[in-house]
């Protein structure tokens, strides 16, 4: 078998190469002779740049016009997908910039004809040429918003040809066969290139802001439109054989979600019309879309946004029951559940913190659930347990309003004692940590200083310099002469190196001090919770209105205070946030004690004896190993 030779072009020959390029009608001669260009293509970095692009890029357009656009692989499709990577490898600098036209109407005439592959390519030449030759290029613009509205019209024809009409015809019973290759998809009828669309229009209107009210007219309809598609049937399932192309639909619908909330930042009064299909939309695709991490967090990030935009996020309160549900809001894979926990429950968080006062006692009830849980949660991260946190003492004032409800009030001071139960518990969880967390703290402080000094003094050692230390022997101090390079043996081989976090997993300084500083900022939200939650739950019953509704109804009006059994679960409260205290130091110890005071302060003298009493030891010291630092 012999090896095809290499044929080299050199400058003189590119005129010469092009002219048989143009002028060859056969497709097998054709693609050698463009693999032959490529082959050379290596003069786009040199000084010859200029002349292979008079030479080629008229040979190009011709190329492209005369070799029909193919829907199967074969040497025609082969050679335009040739001539386009070329097009896109084009180096954009001043060379390029007097073709930049001429290279951006060739990329995008290819684009409506061409199959996926190739329009794939087409995309990326459009995309670098507007980011790069930007101000010259905004009158052939126009093209491709065309070719965008296109695709999006026709995008409900091609969920039905791919998956069912969802009718009468299923896509369970759509014939079981492998999903189409991608040189055989139509460009506008491509789930991958309408994935790629809403980047590089975003693109388009941040470059060419007059672009923008005439076209956000005709394409945000469409793009609504699109969003709320569905592949199936509600309750069915995508058969095995279509969850590529299903993979790649959901793709598209959630980058298309994600130009929508850009939208929000300057024109939310477009979007504002479509503001519940948005929203019914955005909660379908949580509900349905695949356990792909990338995609799950985009359309998460998205559906964050919208809730920045504060007449918009209205549209989430009717779905708050679905995005309770963890498997909604994260999906059902593992890699899904470790990666978006954190940013699905801050999302969470935020949306309810917003709809406090709406919620019905059903979602009070899963949403301290949910949240307690979190907050005792060690695989997430303490600035989402402290978040978590927040959101249950913000939930209080919302539960107490309804204590003059007869048929709401006991479940609703239930609830409250669920959060205080996991407050305190949280608060016994840190207790334990506290001397670590201070040890660890002052090692990594002692670690960074020794780095910082061993970094200067490799400094001075390339300088030559002599390093003077005084070396501390009891209460005398001697000044020593140490030279740099003697700084391993005066080291000492004892002392450990690793830090051990309070789970056994070995820290850095850095790490060692980010979880001291947020278990301080932790605890501090706990006992700032404290006192609206103590004074809640002990005033909860004993109000006039509450009084007058129970003797009409011929009941015992209920005392203020806490009942048998909680009094001994608020002293938690003492025994073990007395001690995550020695976690501050000066003024920061001064403050805490004052909030620890002042919740305690807003008990009844009768509950703040019967705690202080059961808690007299843990409250002076009760000999722990730390005590709090001096104020």
């Amino acid at each position: 078998m012999t090896t095809p030779t290499t044929v080299t072009l050199t400058p003189s020959q590119f005129e010469t190469h092009a002219a048989k390029l143009t002028t060859c009608d056969k497709p097998k001669d054709r693609l050698a002779l463009v693999n032959e260009v490529r082959a050379c293509v290596d003069a786009v970095h040199t000084g010859d740049y200029g002349s292979f692009l008079n030479a080629f890029l008229p040979a190009f357009g011709a190329v492209l016009e005369t070799t029909p656009p193919q829907l199967e692989d074969n040497d025609m499709h082969k050679t335009r997908k040739c001539v386009l990577e070329m097009l896109n490898k084009l180096p954009h600098n001043e060379h390029l910039r007097p073709h930049d036209k001429t290279v951006l109407r060739l990329a995008t005439s290819s684009l409506r004809v061409e199959n996926e592959e190739n329009a794939l390519i087409c995309l990326r030449v459009i995309f670098d040429l507007h980011r790069n030759f930007r101000p010259s290029l905004e009158f052939e613009v126009e093209p491709f918003l065309e070719f965008v509205r296109d695709v999006y019209e026709q995008v409900e024809g091609t969920v039905a040809e791919t998956f069912g009409d969802g009718g009468g015809k299923k896509a369970s019973d759509k014939k079981k066969e492998p999903p189409p290759a991608p040189v055989s998809i139509k460009s506008t009828r491509s789930f991958k290139v309408q994935t790629e669309c809403p980047l590089i229009v975003m693109l388009l209107f941040q470059l060419y802001a007059t672009l923008i009210p005439s076209n956000v007219t005709t394409l945000l309809p469409l793009m609504v439109k699109t969003i709320g598609l569905k592949a199936t049937k509600d309750g069915e399932t995508v058969p095995s054989h279509l969850q590529r192309p299903f993979a790649d639909m959901t793709g598209a619908q959630v980058k298309t979600v994600s130009f929508v909330t850009y939208l929000l930042r300057g024109y939310s009064a477009l979007v504002q019309p479509h503001r519940d299909e948005v929203s019914q939309s955005i909660v379908s695709l949580l509900q349905t879309c695949s356990d792909n991490v990338a995609t799950r967090k985009e359309l998460l990030v998205a559906t964050r946004h919208v809730l920045s935009a504060p007449d918009f996020r209205r549209g989430f309160y009717p779905h708050l029951d679905l995005l309770l549900d963890e498997q909604t809001l994260v999906g059902t894979g593992q890699a899904c559940i470790e990666t978006l926990r954190p940013l699905a429950y801050s999302f969470l968080a935020e949306l309810v913190h917003h709809m406090r006062l709406e919620l019905s006692m059903p979602q009070i009830r899963r949403a301290v659930y949910l949240f307690s849980r979190n907050v005792q949660d060690k695989t997430l991260p303490l600035s989402i347990q402290m978040t978590c946190a927040r959101l249950m003492h913000h939930l209080v004032e919302s539960i107490f309003r309804r204590r003059n409800d007869p048929t709401q009030a006991d479940d609703a001071r239930a609830n409250l004692v669920r959060i205080l139960d996991a407050t305190v518990a949280k608060f016994g969880t840190v207790k334990p940590q506290v001397k670590l967390l201070l040890e660890n703290g002052k090692k990594a402080e002692a670690a960074e200083l020794a780095e910082q000094q061993k970094a200067k003094a490799s400094q001075d050692a390339a300088l030559g310099v002599v390093v003077v230390v005084e070396k501390v022997e009891s209460t005398e101090t001697k000044p020593e002469i140490v030279k740099a390079d003697d700084d391993k043996e005066s080291a000492d081989p004892k002392e450990p190196t690793e830090l051990v976090g309070f789970d056994g997993a070995v820290q850095t300084p850095s790490d060692a001090l980010k979880s001291l500083a947020d278990t301080k900022a932790l605890v501090k939200t706990l006992v700032i919770g404290m006192k609206t939650l103590l004074w809640s739950i002990t005033n909860f019953h004993g109000s006039t209105q509450q009084t007058q509704t129970q003797q009409t109804a011929g009941a015992v009006p209920k005392a203020k205070g806490f009942r048998e059994g909680e009094l001994r679960r608020a002293s938690g409260f003492v025994q073990n946030g007395v001690r995550c205290l020695a976690l501050y130091q000066g003024s920061e110890c001064a403050e805490m004690c004052t909030h620890f005071g002042e919740a305690l302060a807003v008990l009844d003298p009768r509950s703040f004896l019967d705690i202080i009493c059961l808690r007299i030891d843990a409250l002076l010291g009760g000999g722990e190993p730390y005590e709090l630092a001096p104020m």
